[in-house]
C-alpha cells in the first residue's frame, strides 16, 4: 500500500504561506508600478534595492506623496454625507467650539492638520475652513506619518486674515524694526 502524503503536514493551523507569498508578489508588483509612476529606473535608488518590500512600499508611497503624484480628493469629501456645516451665526460659542473640534479631528484622522494662529478667534477659524479649505484638493493617500498642513499663511502680511493675531508677524516686525533703527543710527553717525 502506498503511503498517503499529507500536503498540510508540518503546517501550523492558520499558517497561510500561499496567501503570504501572493501578498508579497502583489506588493512587489505595486512597488514596481510606484517606481514607474515616480520615473525611477532600477538603479536610481541604490539603497532601495536592499529594502524589504514592505519598507520599500512605505518609502515609495511617501515619495509619491511628497512629489504630489497620484489621485486627489477635495477636503469636503472627507466628511460623512450626513455631516453638516451650519452658518456661523446659527451656532453659539460652545456649539462652534465643538464643531471645530470635530472638524479638526476628522481632518487629522485623514492626515490634514490646521495650524492657524493659536490666538485666532473661532469664527475666523471656521470661516477659513469653510471658505478656503473645503474645496482644496489633497492627496487621496496620505501615508502614515505624513500630513498636509494648512497654516493660512501666504507670506504676505498686509493682506493676511491672521495678521492681528500672528506671533510670527509680530516677531518679524520687531526684527525689521530693530534693523531699521540700526540703519537709521548708522546713517546719522557716519
Amino acid at each position: 500500500m502506498k503511503p498517503m502524503i499529507d500536503e498540510n503536514a508540518g503546517r501550523i493551523p492558520g499558517d497561510n504561506a500561499e496567501a503570504e507569498k501572493e501578498n508579497r508578489d502583489l506588493l512587489e508588483t505595486e512597488n514596481k508600478l510606484l517606481q514607474e509612476k515616480l520615473g525611477w529606473s532600477a538603479y536610481s535608488s541604490v539603497f532601495a534595492e536592499d529594502m524589504d518590500p514592505e519598507n520599500l512600499n512605505a518609502f515609495l508611497r511617501h515619495i509619491q506623496f511628497m512629489e504630489d503624484i497620484g489621485p486627489h480628493r477635495t477636503i469636503h469629501s472627507l466628511f460623512p454625507p450626513e455631516f453638516t456645516f451650519p452658518p456661523i451665526d446659527s451656532m453659539g460659542e460652545a456649539e462652534l467650539q465643538e464643531k471645530l473640534e470635530t472638524i479638526e479631528n476628522i481632518l487629522a484622522e485623514n492626515g490634514i492638520l490646521i495650524e492657524l494662529s493659536p490666538a485666532l478667534p473661532d469664527p475666523l477659524v471656521y470661516k477659513y475652513i469653510m471658505e478656503e479649505m473645503m474645496g482644496e484638493s489633497v492627496p487621496a493617500n496620505i501615508p502614515e506619518g505624513a500630513a498636509v498642513h494648512f497654516t493660512g499663511c501666504g507670506g504676505w502680511c498686509p493682506d493676511c486674515f491672521q495678521r492681528e493675531f500672528c506671533e510670527t508677524k509680530k516677531e518679524l516686525s520687531e526684527i525689521i524694526g530693530s534693523q531699521l533703527n540700526i540703519e537709521k543710527a548708522e546713517k546719522s553717525n557716519p
